[in-house]
């Protein structure tokens, strides 16, 4: 098994200049049509942030994150009903990167 050093990892947000000129493929259709093609709608309607991550200035993997809220059960007795939350909508790892782990240390 390989390991990646984890300093040369570096996350940054996505925008539709950066998702124009780039190529990603994770092995799953459905995912590299969502980074590829539909990532642009939903930066348009501001329905997700969208993250990639680098190494060595290749893309290796992204992920979105959307607000959400959790509901809670009326037989609990708390303060609010809902509280804030945010859900990870799409998770993808480049298909030449899948298996390998980063090396913390």
């Amino acid at each position: 098994m390989v390991d990646l050093d984890c300093s040369k990892l570096e996350i940054i947000k996505a925008d539709k200049e950066i998702l124009h000129s780039i190529e990603f493929d994770c092995g799953d259709d459905d995912l590299n049509e969502f980074l590829l093609e539909d990532s642009f709608i939903n930066i348009d309607n501001s329905l997700s942030k969208i993250y990639l991550c680098l190494y060595e200035n290749q893309i290796i993997a992204f992920f979105s994150l959307s607000a959400d809220s959790i509901k809670v059960n009326k037989i609990l007795e708390v303060e609010y009903r809902t509280y804030p939350a945010i859900k990870i909508g799409r998770l993808a790892v480049h298909k030449d990167f899948q298996g390998i782990t980063l090396a913390l240390f």
